[in-house]
């Protein structure tokens, strides 16, 4: 097992900062902070970092294939965020007084999957939806008390995802227009007997599962065979979503959080809610973006 060191990047000192995400278009790397209702940019050309206050609660986003932000927020899905026009896309059977919207991202087929989650933690109440590049938006499996990942293997044909109440990372059978079927998914990997809980996820272009651990420190790389190829310190306890940043070097960026954490453990976590990054060799990565048009 290969094991690297995470460093501080950033210290944004976000209280629950999610959804990492990387456009290649306009070479800017983008996270929110789901509690504060923020958005970060860091631009790689001009090397700034900039700071957007939303206004509304936003539990995921992705980038669309010319660029363009769609986030998915606790009153619908908001398609044109950068022109300011409200027009929200309703999300079926989601009870915003009791529920909020968690961790999302696209697949390999130009769809947005993102799940919701209960607001105490502790109710199976969650759901997980797909956006469709037709608008249309479908529960694809329910009873869900944190949904958390996605992630997909590179030809699409599995679909990850992070059960963190259960401490389980599950495996899907997945195609475009699939629905997700318990009886088929596996237990891909879990964290039974251990404060351990598997957050935000990616996979590489080596079919690598890069998983995000909640409480524990750290990132894990396992490989399509289930075991633990790579170990990615990282100097805070609440780590909560990754993804890959080509740049001379393939890195590891990774979000983290101060929710969780008492006053007197954040006197000594003092890089919580930063973010940071890690060098990884032998590996690759793309962004799979959302289209309103098939892919050719």
């Amino acid at each position: 097992m290969k094991k690297v060191k995470a460093k501080r990047k950033f210290n944004t000192l976000n209280e629950l900062g999610e959804c990492p995400v990387y456009c290649d278009i306009n070479n800017c790397f983008f996270w929110i902070d789901i509690i504060e209702k923020k958005l970060f940019c860091y631009n790689f050309s001009s090397n700034t970092l900039e700071m957007e206050n939303l206004g509304f609660s936003c539990g995921s986003f992705c980038i669309t294939t010319e660029g363009k932000l769609i986030f998915a927020t606790d009153d619908g899905i908001l398609l044109n965020y950068a022109t300011k026009d409200e027009t929200l896309i309703p999300i079926p059977d989601f009870d915003p007084a009791l529920e909020r919207i968690n961790d999302g991202k696209c697949d390999p087929f130009g769809n947005f999957l993102f799940g919701s989650m209960d607001r105490m933690e502790n109710k199976s109440i969650g759901h997980f939806y797909r956006l469709s590049k037709n608008l249309s938006i479908e529960i694809l499996f329910d009873d869900i008390v944190i949904s958390n990942g996605p992630a997909f293997s590179k030809d699409g044909r599995f679909l990850y995802f992070s059960d963190s109440f259960n401490q389980q990372i599950l495996r899907f059978p997945y195609s475009e227009n699939s629905k997700l079927e318990r009886e088929k998914c596996e237990v891909f990997y879990e964290f039974y007997g251990t404060d351990l809980a598997p957050d935000g996820l990616c996979v590489d272009n080596n079919n690598t599962l890069w998983v995000s651990i909640w409480g524990g420190y750290k990132v894990l790389g396992i490989n399509d065979k289930k075991k633990i190829i790579y170990e990615v310190s990282v100097p805070t306890k609440n780590v909560t979503s990754c993804t890959f940043v080509k740049r001379k070097n393939m890195e590891l960026f990774i979000t983290s959080a101060r929710k969780g954490l008492e006053k007197v453990d954040l006197k000594f976590d003092q890089d919580a809610g930063a973010l940071f990054s890690a060098v990884i060799e032998d590996t690759d990565h793309t962004t799979d973006t959302f289209s309103l048009a098939e892919k050719k």
